[in-house]
């Protein structure tokens, strides 16, 4: 049994709705669920549900109210002696689960995973379906939790936009914001929000324009001036304070990257010389941890961002162009809109587009790759894709496992080995590869065929084997693929 209270009074039972008769069954089972697990007095209902002149017969009409809803939810509603009581699981009740969500995000949770946070409040902000308690009489009771509730609900939705403006989405967070200051314009975190937005936005004048506004309402409305922390976040806009400037688009990764210098520097020489620059190779060769390292070193040739879009489930979420856009803050209607809108925000910026895991939308990333190129001058495209695009423009790399050894003895300064003992020692903390082990590492990498992504994996599960167990299994299983003999 489920109880919806996130908008008109609702519930479902065995996940079908069922009808709760009139205003007055309505209040009732209101109250009730306003107070649930408590015992609610005769009286108290009485006031709640008919106010200060309850007809006569309200104690016997309550009764009958009372018998119809039981009809619907069956035995919850117990008989106390004082009154009645409703009994419910807490999550049972959606402003239950709800508050349960909102209240758990704290202040250094949307500052460390805030696209994490952004999608947990975003969920949660989605089980509500109008005004809580939207057709139930108001009584002191359900006034009090509609305002409760209505609060803690704009509270969510800052707590949801702040995580947003601290991933760096800050241009697709801006106009939604804009509008929820003109409906709560005295709201000092929504106004910080929007003047932080603006500014990342680069529109300085508009964030200080936002501040003057504020001070304004609350001088007129509320007879005070503004907090400090608007204040300051209002002086560090007016110095261009650099603390205030947005995260890079692209993220550096949690764990160090080993190796590739040569493969950096050829692939920098190449994308200094071309606009489009495909990285092929197999799966969990390393391109799009490759193209990462790659735009962080060169972002000093990209004034105006780098920019990087998951492909991978594209198929699942709208086509390349819609990704693109949607990132960007951009909105249009139909793929060729779609690139449209895309061709204006990029035009002459001098900016780097990575179109990461290409190979699942190829034809897509191809076209969308041919229009931006033909629009945007100061655009470059580093793709990564098992296959290359096919473009007549396009510059193909190569790119192959890890270097196992350079000398044909085992190396420990070699990549592969370097990555095997990083990802070791963060699995398992301690952890070195000893000189007698160091042949084995050697042979380990070479059965991984020096793939990063397989001796990250590998790496990991020496937190309870050894070396020499794991190469013994890869042996073994070898040894099994292995055709037989005639």
């Amino acid at each position: 049994m489920e109880f919806g209270v996130l908008g008109p009074l609702r519930v479902v039972v065995n996940g079908q709705a069922v009808r709760l008769g009139g205003p007055r069954p309505r209040a009732v089972l209101g109250v009730l669920l306003v107070h649930a697990g408590e015992s609610v007095s005769t009286s108290e209902l009485i006031d709640q549900v008919w106010g200060e002149e309850p007809p006569a017969t309200a104690v016997t009409a309550l009764q009958v109210h009372v018998a119809a809803l039981r009809k619907v939810v069956g035995g919850r509603i117990a008989t106390t002696p004082s009154g009645y009581r409703l009994d419910v699981d807490g999550t049972e009740i959606d402003a239950n689960r709800f508050e349960r969500v909102a209240t758990s995000v704290r202040r250094e949770d949307v500052l460390r995973r805030p696209r994490e946070v952004e999608a947990r409040l975003a969920e949660a902000l989605s089980w509500w379906r109008g005004e809580p308690y939207a057709d139930v009489m108001t009584s002191t009771a359900v006034r009090s939790a509609r305002l409760r509730l209505a609060e803690l609900r704009m509270s969510t939705h800052e707590a949801r936009l702040e995580a947003a403006v601290v991933s760096g989405r800050h241009a697709e967070a801006v106009s939604e914001l804009a509008g929820m200051v003109s409906e709560h314009p005295t709201r000092e975190r929504l106004a910080g929000l929007h003047m932080l937005a603006l500014y990342r936005c680069g529109r300085i004048a508009d964030a200080r324009a936002a501040f003057a506004r504020l001070r304004q309402r609350l001088r007129h409305e509320l007879g005070v001036e503004p907090g400090e922390e608007v204040a300051a976040l209002d002086r560090a806009i007016g110095r261009r304070d650099p603390t205030l400037a947005a995260p890079p688009e692209i993220a550096a990764p949690s764990s160090r990257f080993i190796g590739r210098r040569a493969e950096l520097d050829r692939l920098a020489m190449r994308l200094g010389r071309t606009r489009l620059l495909t990285i092929t190779g197999v799966g969990g060769v390393g391109k799009s941890r490759l193209a990462i390292e790659l735009a962080r070193e060169l972002a000093s040739d990209h004034p105006d961002g780098s920019h990087r879009i998951e492909l991978a489930s594209s198929h699942a979420d709208g086509g390349v162009a819609e990704r693109l856009a949607t990132h960007l803050g951009r909105w249009a209607n139909d793929e060729r809109s779609w690139t449209t809108s895309l061709t204006k925000r990029f035009g002459a910026a001098r900016a780097l587009l990575i179109l990461d895991n290409a190979e699942h939308v190829a034809d897509g990333c191809a076209w969308l790759a041919r229009e931006l190129l033909a629009h945007c001058p100061g655009l470059r495209i580093l793709v990564t894709s098992r296959e290359p695009l096919g473009l007549a423009e396009e510059v193909v790399e190569p790119l192959g496992g890890l270097v196992i050894t350079s000398t044909g003895r085992p190396d420990r300064n070699a990549d592969a080995v370097r990555l095997l003992a990083d990802r070791a020692q963060a699995a398992r903390p301690g952890f070195t590869i000893a000189a007698g082990e160091l042949a084995v590492a050697t042979r380990l990498c070479g059965q991984l065929d020096g793939l990063p992504l397989a001796i990250e994996q590998a790496a990991a599960q020496l937190r309870t084997r050894s070396l020499t167990d794991i190469v013994r299994q890869l042996d073994r299983q070898s040894l099994a693929q292995q055709p037989e003999s005639a």
